[in-house]
């Protein structure tokens, strides 16, 4: 199993190996356990936030006056 795997995708997993295991009893087990699932980390740059970063960075110059 890997450590990013939560509840639901951790029981449709165990399913798919054969173990025929309901959600609840995963929830339980992981709770019993002490396993908690690794959170990705969010992507650092979003939308045009991205493009004012990389036109400050690039010095491009801005030809249709999006920014």
């Amino acid at each position: 199993m890997n450590p990013e795997f939560g509840r639901p995708r951790m029981t449709d997993e165990l399913n798919e190996n054969g173990y025929l295991i309901n959600h609840k009893r995963v929830y339980r087990l992981m709770t019993e356990m002490d396993i908690q699932s690794v959170i990705r980390k969010k992507r650092k740059w979003h939308g045009s936030s991205f493009l004012i970063a990389l036109k400050e960075i690039s010095g491009l110059q801005d030809l249709i006056k999006r920014w």
